[in-house]
């Protein structure tokens, strides 16, 4: 039985009807609560094709914060802090800036053989997880990151997984099928 049922049924009629009402209506809010919520998400812009196309050019998906733009370089650092280490990327090997982005904060796609280059020459990993934002940044600016940071694991994910993980995959042969 359920439990409350056995106080439920002790209730005359029309109380028992006004409460039953009134838990129907909690459920009825509740669940357009969670509607409104799952529907406010966006959906992944990206294809698989996309996903797939990045992993075949090794890239990876990075947040980072543009410092200045040089004549041969564009200046970032990991976690926007102005005196701290900064890294020097090539104009010739340019990350593709993602449309989630908002200057100086960037999530951006650059190539595992660049990101290797960095560490070794100039001693900053790009790979590594993304830090705290260090300094003087607004409240918004702070949440954009910390979305920025997800995101990027979410695309790291289904670069590595070379599409969204929406449909399974079956790599083995059931008994049956295999028979």
């Amino acid at each position: 039985m359920i439990p409350g049922a056995a106080y439920l049924m002790k209730l005359p009629p029309a109380e028992r009807q006004a409460a039953v009402e009134a838990a129907l209506e909690a459920v009825r809010e509740k669940s357009a609560e969670i509607t409104r919520i799952n529907k406010a998400r966006t959906p992944d812009p990206r294809t698989d094709l996309q996903y797939k196309t990045w992993r075949t050019m090794k890239l990876f998906a990075v947040p980072i914060v543009r410092h200045s733009d040089r004549l041969a370089s564009i200046e970032v650092s990991r976690d926007g802090d102005a005196a701290g280490k900064h890294a020097f990327i090539p104009l010739r090997s340019a990350p593709i800036v993602l449309p989630e982005s908002r200057d100086p904060l960037q999530l951006v796609l650059i190539g595992k053989s660049i990101a290797k280059w960095i560490a070794e020459k100039q001693g900053v990993s790009l790979s590594a997880v993304p830090v705290d934002l260090v300094g003087d940044w607004s409240d918004d600016d702070r949440e954009l990151w910390t979305r920025l940071r997800a995101l990027a694991g979410h695309i790291n994910v289904n670069i590595h997984r070379g599409g969204s993980a929406r449909k399974p995959r079956r790599m083995l042969l059931s008994r049956s099928e295999a028979a």
